[in-house]
């Protein structure tokens, strides 16, 4: 836009040309606000995969055939920032209601990313993972220091309570937070029992002797 002035002849005309100015400032403004409404009004779009490309006149739809189109990994707002996907190709959404940015999470056999509870995406496990009555347990080795202490913690000189809280951070720090999940779900299940947990405990302390069920990353 485009603005000329006359140099002011008096206070009226001074007075004039800046009501001028801060009407065509209002107008800007306004028009600069809508701009932004509109841009935040714009969905974010999620390219899906075509089987044919729609009606196309004449011999020209047989020419052509059918065009596959990849279905993109992610929804891209219009800030540039990439978001997860559910199942059906939507945004995956956490317990606010709010999109879950890409990451590095826990995903299920559909590449899902997978949600506790409260929504949020389950951090991958970086560490080992093993086998027990057929279910899949994500477990750390335990280091020599960790062992140590749990080997101290069973002395008769420490109160129950105290050997108690030392064995279940134990297995707290060496278990994922979405192994345990699912072994409390079982449980509750009676699928799983104190005597399974206490035998897992014991794998997880012969992963941490050198004995691993494979190579650790811890």
């Amino acid at each position: 836009m485009t603005m000329s002035y006359e140099p002011p002849s008096g206070a009226e005309d001074l007075a004039a040309q800046a009501e001028q100015v801060a009407r065509e400032r209002d107008q800007l403004e306004q028009e600069m606000a809508l701009v932004r409404q509109r841009r935040a009004e714009r969905p974010s779009v999620a390219y899906q995969p075509l089987s044919t490309i729609g009606d196309v006149a004449g011999d020209m739809a047989s020419t052509v055939g059918p065009v596959d189109v990849v279905k993109a990994g992610a929804v891209i707002d219009p800030d540039g920032m990439e978001y997860e996907l559910d199942g059906d190709g939507d945004v995956l959404r956490d317990g606010e209601d709010k999109p879950i940015p890409k990451g590095d999470y826990e995903r299920d056999e559909n590449g899902v990313a997978l949600l506790d509870d409260a929504g949020r995406p389950f951090e991958r496990w970086p560490h080992d993972t093993i086998e027990y009555k057929g279910r899949k347990i994500q477990i750390k080795k335990a280091s020599p220091e960790a062992l140590q202490a749990m080997s101290l913690s069973t002395s008769d000189t420490l109160p129950a309570e105290t050997q108690l809280r030392i064995y279940h951070r134990y297995v707290d720090s060496h278990i994922s937070m979405r192994s345990r999940v699912e072994l409390m779900d079982a449980m509750l299940a009676g699928e799983f029992t104190m005597d399974d947990y206490r035998e897992l405990f014991k794998l997880i302390a012969k992963a941490g002797s050198g004995r691993p069920t494979k190579p650790s990353r811890a």
